[in-house]
């Protein structure tokens, strides 16, 4: 990655040197003020590291740039064909990554050690303008120790967040989930997972606006509980959030949500499972805040105990307000227990520039962009 910082000495030498040369220019009006205000707006992103090539990225996804730092993505990249494509997901990010409108295309992420999985391992800073495309995240998690606590955080863009997610799209991608708890004799363990297409948890401080994914989710979690002894499970699957304890809002999910979970359990154990899927988040809090979004993918969620379902929340603890689904979407089985405030309206609508503009406040002039035939996307 390059730091602007070192061509903006270059320019400022060569400023200096011929200060009186760009003075009489701009004197003579060949230089106008306008670009004198450019200059001082490059010269005010000194420290921002351009991520421009493949070999930019990959150094970035391999976790060796600053995750403090500021990032400016400069064109979109594809990595389908680069034999260095698939990696582990980038530790606790704080800094600022800009995706500058550009899309970033074809590798994985696979993770059987960590506890967090997607592109990001933990966000506190801001990730914007960005296109993710065909990534598809890998995730499998064996908690077979007795008395042990495990929680699995998966999503494409974010494991946890407790920052800020604007102006992202996620397409075309695939979420496989895949956890097993299991406890022997005399012993107790538990297993929570957050899965989401964009976040598998979204924390009280993490925002997310202006986004949207189209990424298919589907888990798979397996239990067993051992002679006398207690497994216990929850499951949080979510279109766009698993798990919301902060805000979402002028976003929407069409990928399908599929949350299955598996009881082995011998006739002397004891397991304990509750599963939540909803179109955009699995399970909203009581900090949580959901306004103005809305879903259109089909969700599956199948468990031999409690199931909790809805087209768009899965189950309600905070505030929700204009939820908005398709009105062919379907969930299943019809057994689980639904969360249904919603407003069903057709395709047609849903893809209507004006009647999202009326009714969820999506903003056309500056943030999303009409597609004939189609959802909206992000302006570029």
């Amino acid at each position: 990655m390059k730091k602007r910082q070192i061509i903006l000495i270059l320019i400022g030498i060569i400023f200096i040197s011929n200060a009186s040369l760009v003075f009489g220019y701009w004197a003579s009006g060949v230089l106008g003020s306008q670009d004198i205000a450019s200059a001082y707006i490059e010269i005010g992103d000194w420290n921002t590291s351009v991520i421009e090539d493949e070999e930019d990225l990959v150094e970035f996804l391999s976790g060796e740039g600053d995750p403090t730092g500021d990032y400016v993505l400069t064109d979109d990249i594809d990595l389908t064909d680069n034999p260095d494509n698939v990696f582990e997901p980038i530790e606790d990010f704080s800094g600022n990554f800009d995706g500058n409108g550009n899309t970033i295309t074809g590798f994985d992420i696979i993770d059987e050690e960590t506890d967090f999985t997607g592109i990001f391992v933990t966000n506190t800073g801001t990730i914007s303008n960005l296109v993710v495309e065909d990534v598809n995240i890998s995730q499998y998690d064996n908690n077979n120790a007795n008395n042990q606590d495990e929680v699995t955080y998966v999503g494409v863009l974010i494991g946890q967040n407790e920052g800020t997610v604007e102006n992202v799209q996620v397409t075309s991608s695939t979420i496989i989930a895949e956890n097993d708890s299991s406890t022997s004799w005399f012993s107790d363990s538990s297993l929570d997972v957050f899965a989401g297409g964009l976040v598998g948890y979204n924390g009280v401080n993490g925002v997310i606006k202006n986004s949207y994914s189209h990424a298919d989710l589907y888990m798979e979690t397996d239990l067993y509980a051992g002679f006398i002894s207690t497994t216990t499970s929850n499951t949080y699957a979510g279109g766009l959030v698993g798990y919301n304890e902060g805000e979402i809002s002028q976003s929407y999910n069409t990928g399908i949500v599929s949350s299955v979970v598996n009881d082995t359990s011998s006739s002397w154990g004891s397991s304990n499972a509750n599963n939540y899927a909803g179109g955009i988040v699995g399970y909203n809090t009581s900090t949580g805040n959901v306004h103005d979004v809305f879903a259109t993918g089909n969700i599956t969620i199948d468990s031999d105990h409690s199931d909790y379902v809805g087209y768009v929340v899965g189950y309600n603890l905070g505030t929700v307000s204009n939820l908005f689904r398709l009105n062919t979407q379907t969930y299943s089985p019809s057994s689980a227990t639904l969360f249904n405030s919603t407003t069903a309206t057709t395709i047609s609508n849903l893809q209507s520039s004006t009647y999202l503009t009326n009714n969820l406040g999506f903003d056309f002039i500056n943030i999303w962009q009409e597609v004939t035939n189609d959802y909206p996307v992000i302006q570029n």
